[in-house]
């Protein structure tokens, strides 16, 4: 299966799981293992302890969603990486979440926009709501199925 695909249902996942509220938020510590695709930049980051946010740990991976063409952060939205972390534990998955888009700045957007007709005028990217990702190992059905159950 090309890329496409992987990430382009990643995209609708994350934008399903955002439309329902993240509840459910535990007290346990909560990480993310990242993989950005095109920085290449890994890291296995803790953003919630005990139920509160780890304002830490969301700086560094707001650093490794950044939009990678301006090198330029946001703050993501600390429900989307509670919904991906979600879904990473009822797939079962150990490998590292692939990383294709986090962040995107207005002017990246508007340029990708003005290439292809994917790309969402107003995009979740935009205001730290979305992730681009695909897991190895874990079927696309899979992760759809994770995603509708939530």
């Amino acid at each position: 299966m090309s890329v496409w695909p992987r990430w382009l249902a990643a995209v609708i996942l994350a934008f399903g799981f955002l439309t329902t509220a993240a509840t459910g938020a535990s007290a346990q510590t909560r990480s993310l293992k990242l993989y950005n695709l095109h920085t290449k930049e890994k890291a296995e980051i803790v953003f919630k302890r005990g139920g509160r946010y780890d304002q830490a740990g969301l700086k560094k991976i707001n650093v490794i969603l950044r939009d990678w063409r301006r090198n330029e952060p946001t703050k993501m939205d600390p429900r989307l990486l509670d919904l991906v972390w979600e879904a990473y534990r009822q797939s079962g998955a150990t490998e590292y979440i692939q990383v294709v888009c986090g962040y995107r700045s207005s002017s990246t957007n508007s340029m990708l926009r003005s290439r292809s007709r994917g790309v969402a005028k107003k995009s979740q990217h935009t205001l730290g709501r979305a992730m681009d990702f695909y897991i190895p190992g874990v079927p696309l059905k899979k992760l759809r199925d994770i995603g509708l159950r939530m």
